[in-house]
């Protein structure tokens, strides 16, 4: 259970740095729900599997999450499309 804790910190530590790909987007208070629930997936899915709950409804919700964070980003690409110049490794 340490180490999902741990573990859920690093995650969220990890999606307010300037490393996440989430950085260079701005966050709606939508995008928080979604970011709390990427965050917390360790810690909730452990204490489920520890009490011996049914712990697929919680995957289900993960599985959701992820989906749909997927395709916030994927959405808002078009929004960069005009760095391309930045990007020297795809130039050929």
């Amino acid at each position: 259970m340490i180490l999902a804790i741990l573990l859920s910190v690093s995650i969220a530590w990890y999606e307010i740095s300037e490393f996440s790909i989430a950085h260079r987007f701005r966050r709606s208070p939508f995008e928080l729900v979604l970011l709390a629930l990427t965050a917390a997936s360790p810690t909730a899915g452990a204490a489920l599997v520890a009490s011996n709950t049914t712990s697929w409804p919680w995957t289900m919700i993960l599985t959701v999450t992820l989906a749909l964070r997927t395709w916030l980003y994927l959405f808002r690409r078009g929004a960069e499309a005009d760095v391309a110049e930045r990007r020297t490794w795809q130039k050929e």
